[in-house]
Parts: structure tokens; sequence; C-alpha cells
């Protein structure tokens, strides 16, 4: 609909509307003027009589003729048109009732009821103003029907009181017909300047809906193609493994070490792009707990004195006494990822780290003499795969989500970040995290059980994985280990090869998205009904759409996401086997107790 059809609409519907308002007011109005002159006038009470009479027809009338145009018809060109116009008709013929009644009394010659009747008409002219003024030839109709006949009956008293009062009169005409004009261009302007903003309303919700839409359909596409490309990228780092402990020429060594390079490049990259997914998905859940600060730093030292050392910088960190409350992990990711790009984007000079205190609040900051970030940049930074000195796209320096990682994580953790730069003068960002500088630990949480010590060596392992090439390069790998091992690619395969084996497996390594129907939490569910046991699990999985995350999460198993590295499944399968034991152990010493009482 056109804004100009929309404001006749709007126009037609507020004549609609207020009409019942109008016509009982002028009911009162003409009740109280019926009653006063009636009893002051006696010679024009039959006039009286037969005026409020047609006055009440005329209520009757313009009733009927609005039931006859309902609201909901108006949508009819053709209806509103008519309705215009018979609306325009009627305040005419309004007009003319109250201006017939106006003349009357004028020309009855008492100066009281003179002056009464044109205070009544001015008070009636105003408000047919605001009641009418949405359709001007309506306010038109009316307005000029009543003042001219009530001027003429002024002026035809021939004196010259009265005649001025006419030229007044006159001038009121005038003045009301042009403030009316007014009323009704600002009531119009209005409504063009309201249908406007929903339109522009409903383009930016369209936009919006775009995007989203677009949005969605790039990580549905990023979630497909980065499962897609986990699945070779994970058996390839498990052969570079199993290929670790095979006796190779030195030339062969080199080209394994390169092509080792490569897959740690393209690890890291699934590696924060399933980040972004995890917290996309609200798969991230803060565990809020004190610490020493001076834990987090020296992590940081460590991993990062290296790497700054063979550019030429000079890292330092300055110790911190203080104790920080909130997730340890997440905090330190914060940190890992503000010192990582310090590295990068500092090519000479020093970057320093560092804590101040301010009054129940702790800022840890990270300063580097790097190239800087312009000041219209400065907020881009966070975004998305935004890189400020990467036009070539090298992916040696990351995928730009380093920065986008530290603003969500730092939002879940409610930590506000800081950015001070200036372009050729180095940055500073900070994060500011509660602290309690007068906290003492009050208990040590246990740690978990030391795995660097344990064996794999003669562990039976159940491997459960559709993919033949990834079967075969776990399968491999784990015997280079010393395990014994059952590959299978459902669930049913496994609990019918597990039937030659007379002990329960010690681990679980499933894949969770297997062929058909069948998942990795069905296909463990399978192992251990066979066994009436809990055997540990790790689920293993490729997948980054945020929805395939929660569903993973909510299994409660260990998750590993791909590719994996051959330390990291070791690790995770000794963890999983200790802790274990060390369920049982708790579940034994009870019995143990009650069997001695």
């Amino acid at each position: 609909m056109k804004r100009t059809d929309a404001v006749q609409l709007e126009q037609a519907r507020n004549l609609h509307d207020g009409a019942p308002l109008v016509l009982w007011g002028n009911f009162g109005g003409a009740l109280c003027a019926f009653l006063i002159v009636f009893f002051g006038l006696g010679t024009l009470q039959l006039f009286l009589s037969t005026w409020l009479l047609v006055f009440v027809l005329y209520m009757s009338w313009f009733f009927w003729l609005r039931r006859r145009y309902p609201c909901a018809a108006l949508d009819n060109p053709l209806q509103m048109r008519q309705w215009f116009q018979w609306n325009v008709l009627g305040n005419i013929i309004l007009g003319l009732i109250w201006g017939v009644m106006s003349a009357v009394v004028i020309s009855a010659g008492v100066p009281a009821f003179q002056f009464a009747m044109l205070a009544g008409m001015a008070v009636l002219t105003v408000g047919g103003m605001f009641s009418l003024g949405a359709y001007f030839p309506s306010f038109r109709g009316f307005f000029l029907v009543l003042m001219l006949l009530t001027i003429a009956a002024l002026i035809g008293q021939g004196t010259m009181l009265h005649v001025g009062m006419g030229g007044t009169t006159i001038l009121f005409l005038l003045f009301m017909l042009w403030a009316g004009q007014r009323f009704n261009r600002s009531y119009i302007d209005s409504l063009l300047l309201r249908f406007e903003n929903l339109e522009l309303v409903r383009e930016l919700t369209l936009q919006k809906e775009t995007a989203e839409n677009a949005n969605l359909a790039k990580s549905r596409f990023l979630a497909a193609a980065s499962h897609d490309l986990r699945q070779p990228m994970h058996a390839l780092n498990l052969y570079h493994g199993a290929m670790e402990n095979v006796e190779l020429p030195s030339e062969a060594q080199l080209l394994l070490s390169y092509a080792r390079q490569c897959a740690v490049a393209m690890d890291d990259m699934f590696t924060v792009l399933l980040d972004m997914s995890r917290l996309d998905a609200g798969a991230v859940t803060p565990t809020f707990k004190t610490f020493p600060v001076k834990q987090l730093l020296e992590r940081i030292r460590v991993e990062f004195e290296p790497p700054a050392k063979e550019k030429g910088l000079d890292l330092r960190v300055v110790p911190s006494k203080l104790f920080i409350r909130t997730d340890p992990a997440l905090a330190e990711r914060i940190v890992r990822n503000l010192v990582s790009n310090a590295v990068r984007y500092t090519h000479h000079g020093k970057i320093v780290i560092g804590c101040r205190y301010r009054g129940k609040v702790l800022r840890l900051a990270v300063f580097d003499t790097g190239t800087g970030i312009p000041q219209d940049k400065q907020q881009s930074v966070f975004e998305e795969y935004f890189q400020l000195s990467n036009p070539e796209r090298d992916r040696t320096k990351g995928l730009g989500l380093g920065l986008a990682i530290v603003s969500r994580v730092a939002t879940l953790l409610k930590a506000p970040i800081t950015l001070q730069s200036k372009l050729g003068s180095g940055s500073m960002f900070a994060v500011d995290f509660e602290c309690d500088e007068a906290y003492v630990p009050v208990a040590v949480e246990a740690d978990k059980p030391e795995v660097g010590r344990e064996s794999l060596v003669g562990r039976l392992i159940v491997v459960i994985d559709d993919e033949a090439a990834i079967r075969a390069a776990v399968v491999m790998l784990l015997k280079q280990w010393g395990c014994v091992v059952v590959a299978a690619a459902t669930g049913d395969d496994a609990v019918e090869q597990l039937a030659a084996y007379p002990s329960l497996p010690d681990v679980i390594i499933c894949d969770y998205r297997l062929r058909g129907t069948e998942n990795g939490l069905d296909a463990i569910e399978k192992v251990r009904m066979e066994f009436c046991a809990d055997v540990p699990a790790l689920l293993v999985t490729g997948d980054t759409a945020p929805d395939r995350i929660l569903e993973i999460r909510e299994g409660g198993f260990p998750v590993l996401h791909k590719p994996l590295q051959p330390d990291e499944l070791r690790t995770a399968m000794l963890q999983a086997i200790l802790t274990h034991q060390s369920d049982e152990a708790q579940q034994i010493q009870p019995k143990q107790e009650l069997a001695h009482e």
C-alpha cells in the first residue's frame, strides 16, 4: 500500500472511531442550549422543540450511516471514498442545524443570549477542529455553514455593534480555517512520518533476518565442511604419531617433521573454529573459583618465553601475590590469546605482562611495543575474521578469531576488556577480574590422578568408528603403545568381537557420528549393557555445529575433538582409566567399612 493510501485509510478510520464522541458531545450541547433558550425565550419554544427533534433524527441517521460503513470495510477504496463523501455531507448538515439555531437566537435580539450563543459557537468550532481536523473537508463544511449563518444573522441586526461583531466573527472564521488547515497538515505529516518509520523498521527487520539466515547458512556450511575435513586430518595426525615410532632415514625424518608442522598449523585453526562454535552454542559454562594469579602468569611465561626469544623480544612477567575469582581455564584462555597476539605482531622491543589492584578489581594487562592499532579499527579487531596486518591472508598468522574469542569469553566471565593503542607505538590490552587481596585458600583441591607414569601395555581398548582409514590409524597407534585393540564400525560389531575376550574392556574410544541412525552414545551403551558395567569411554567428534555440540555434551562422557594429536589421545585414555579406578575404590571403601562394623 502506498503511503498516501495508508494516510487516507488512517483518516477514514479516525473519523469513523471519533464519530460517536462527536455526536454525543453535540447532543449534550444541543440539550443544554435547548433548555437554556427554551426557558429563557418563551417565543422560541415551538422552534426549539422542532430543532431538537431534527437534531435527534440527524443523530439517528448518522449512526445508521456509520453502521453501513463499518471500519473493516474502509480498506476497500470505493467504500472509503463513499464514507468520506457522506461524512462531509453529514457535517455540512450538522453545521446547518447549529447555524440555524445560532441565527434564530441572535435574531431574537436579546444581547445576553446573543453573546451566549456566540461563545457556544466558538467552543463548538474549536472542538470541531480537533474532532474533525483529521479530514479537513469535513471540518471546513461544518465550520463554514455554521459561521456564515451566524455572521449573516449578526450583520442583519443592523446596529454598529452587531456589524462590528460580524466583522470580528469573519476574522475568527479566517483564523480558524488557517488553524484547521495547519492542524490537518501536521496530522498528515505525523502519519507520513509514522509510516516511513514503520517501513524503515520493516526494512531493517528484513535485512536483519537476511543477515541472520546468511550467517546461519554460513555456520551450517562451515560445520559440515569442518567435519568432513577433520576426518582425514584426524587420521593424518594418528599416522604421524605412529610413524614417529618407526625407524626412518634422516631425510624421511626431516620430511616427517615438516609434515607434522603443517598438520599442527591446521590443527590450531580447527581448534579456534571449534572454540567459536562452542561459544556460539552456549556450551561453555564457567566454573568460578578463587585461585592465585601467579599460577596463571607462570604458565603464560613458560609457554611464551621461548617464541618471544626466537623473535628477539624481551618478554617480562611481573609476579603478583593476589588472588582472583573467575574460571581458571577461561581466564587463561583470554590471557594466552592476548599474549599470543602480542608476540605475533611485535617485531622488536618488549612485551610486559603485569597486574594492578584497584578496589576489589585486579587488572591484568599485556603491554607490547608492536605495530599498534589505528583508533578507527580498535572496535573491529574484536570482530570475527578481522585481521589488521594480514591482507595476503597468510594462514601462519591465524584466522582472525583470537580477539573475537577473547571478547566472547570476557563477556561470559563478566570481565571487561580495555584496549589502548596508537599506530606505531604499541598496544595495551587489559582484562579486569574480581579480586580479593586478603583471600587465603581454606582447602586445596585434590589433584587429578597423575597420568604420566601409567602404561597402556596390555590394556583392552575398543575402537568404534565408521571410517576405515581412521580405524586403521588408531589401531596402528594403539598397538605401538602395546594395547590389545578391538576395532569395529558399529556398536553391534564391537559387542560381537568382544565375545572372544574374557575380560572387560579398559576404554571405549567411539566416534560420535556413525552410520545410519546410530551415534556414539548408542554404541557405548550397547557395549556397557553387554558387560553390565560402566566401562570408561571417550567420545571423539569432528562436529562444530552449536546444536550438535550441546547434544554431545549432554551425553556426560569426556569429549575429544578431531583432529587429535597422539599425546592428547594417550593422556585422555589414561585419565579415563585412572578416574574409573579411583571411582571404584571410593565405592568399595564404604562397603568394607560396613562389613567391618
